[in-house]
């Protein structure tokens, strides 16, 4: 049976939370089955043309699906996002603001950004583990590869790449950018312009080479930090179902519509802001942890028992539990999102992650694979 979680808050006004809906577009074209989940449901079969899309939503284009999401302009944003086949990300943008700074938590793959207007100040940003790519107004693709590097190009206009150090770097047509978070090293490539589809297949068929050269090293790192990552979420899932008789009630009062004042200052709200913004940080770490080794998974199949990744831990022993994690990490990383997605809706569009480092969380850069060994 699924979770459904309630954050508390105060503010200063008041919202109804009966349906805890938070609209921000549309799907404008879909092929095959995304898998969308959202409030901890996996919604599959139900996505097509016009289905509406909302804060938080998780997706996942699997077995080669791929979907082109409109953004609402009313959120301040006019764009469109293309998910490329065997890719995932999360939306962090609010149908609460006119304005705002929205984000796409990039997981995993591919994803085709046509910015077309930003409203005011807003603005949207496109992050991973180690990089945040920044835009006003261009076209531009991020793409992971199976080593953890990451690959920016723009068709249009100028992105700004800013990396976990704060070195930053601007992408043109014509150039690209490659960011290698194990070596720190930023790279500008050069291309043919219309060939930039070409050009990433290329680059994507390089790193799966160097990987395969790298794959003992980089399965022993990823690995480590992915057992780090496990259990520092589930260390903030649990602090977090510490507060299930607050939870609850409020959730009991969501499900009866009742319109709930959020000025009123209510118990452990402060504590749990901390809570869920260090369940933000571990989640999104363990995401792309775990995606990173799947990807990795069928390279490595014929040598993962060879492969020491601690003391206790063969490379066999990991990939088995990546896979035996797989099931309830997903389900208490949606419940997370969910509070994510309620706490932001009794907040009027302000998200934990626009509340600064008062948490004392890491950062997210904590999922790189840079760790000393």
């Amino acid at each position: 049976m699924r979770r459904t979680l309630l954050i508390l808050w105060c503010a200063v006004m008041v919202l109804p939370v009966a349906s805890a809906q938070d609209p921000i577009g549309e799907v404008s074209y879909v092929e095959g089955y995304p898998e969308l989940v959202r409030d901890g449901d996996v919604l599959l079969d139900t996505i097509d043309f016009g289905f509406e899309v909302e804060n938080y939503d998780s997706i996942r284009t699997v077995d080669g699906s791929f979907v082109e999401i409109q953004i609402d302009p009313s959120t301040g944003i006019d764009a469109s996002i293309s998910v490329q086949p065997d890719s995932a990300f999360c939306f962090d943008i609010t149908s609460l603001r006119g304005e705002q700074v929205g984000a796409i938590e990039m997981i995993t793959g591919t994803i085709d950004v046509v910015a077309r207007r930003l409203i005011g100040n807003s603005g949207l940003e496109v992050r991973t583990a180690s990089a945040v790519m920044g835009v006003r107004g261009t076209v531009f693709s991020v793409t992971t590869a199976i080593d953890g590097d990451i690959l920016v190009t723009a068709e249009e206009g100028e992105v700004e790449v800013t990396v976990d150090e704060g070195e930053t770097a601007a992408v043109e047509p014509g150039t690209a950018v490659e960011f290698d978070p194990s070596e720190r090293r930023i790279r500008l490539l050069r291309y043919t312009p219309g060939q930039l589809r070409a050009f990433r297949e290329a680059w994507l068929g390089d790193r799966a080479r160097i990987f395969i050269q790298r794959a003992p090293e980089l399965v022993v790192s990823y690995g480590r930090l992915y057992l780090e990552a496990r259990d520092r979420f589930t260390e903030n899932y649990a602090d977090l179902m510490s507060y299930r008789e607050v939870l609850d009630r409020w959730v009991d009062e969501g499900r009866r519509g009742l319109r709930i004042p959020l000025g009123t200052r209510l118990e452990q709200g402060s504590t749990l802001i901390g809570t869920l913004a260090r369940a933000r940080t571990s989640m999104l770490v363990l995401e792309r942890l775990t995606a990173q080794l799947e990807r990795m998974s069928p390279y490595v199949a014929a040598i993962a028992s060879e492969i020491q990744v601690t003391d206790d831990v063969s490379g066999l022993d990991l990939f088995r539990l990546v896979r035996r994690d797989q099931r309830i990490m997903r389900e208490r990383i949606a419940a997370a999102r969910q509070a994510l997605k309620l706490f932001t809706l009794r907040n009027a569009g302000i998200a934990p992650r626009l509340l600064g480092d008062e948490t004392g969380e890491d950062s997210e850069s904590a999922g790189n694979a840079t760790d000393d060994e």
